[in-house]
């Protein structure tokens, strides 16, 4: 079955382990896929990002991957 929903990133900006909001955004992964949706789940638990800096932001290596995930996304969810 392919997917045609909307592609939506969901992002955990919680850094607790026991985060209730990364719980939450669990349930609507599961509940968003259900329903046809195509989910990325950016969790900053367990990615490290360092402080923007408008000076060197751009050419850092894990910029444009995180650019990509941001631009494919039709849908922004931030917990």
């Amino acid at each position: 079955m392919a997917v045609t929903g909307p592609h939506v990133l969901l992002v955990n900006g919680s850094t607790s382990a026991n985060s209730t909001i990364k719980s939450v955004l669990k349930i609507m992964m599961d509940k968003l896929t259900a329903n046809g949706a195509r989910v990325d789940f950016l969790d900053l638990s367990a990615t490290s990002l360092t402080l923007f800096n408008p000076e060197t932001a751009y050419s850092r290596d894990d910029y444009q991957p995180l650019k990509k995930r941001v631009e494919a996304a039709d849908v922004l969810l931030l917990g």
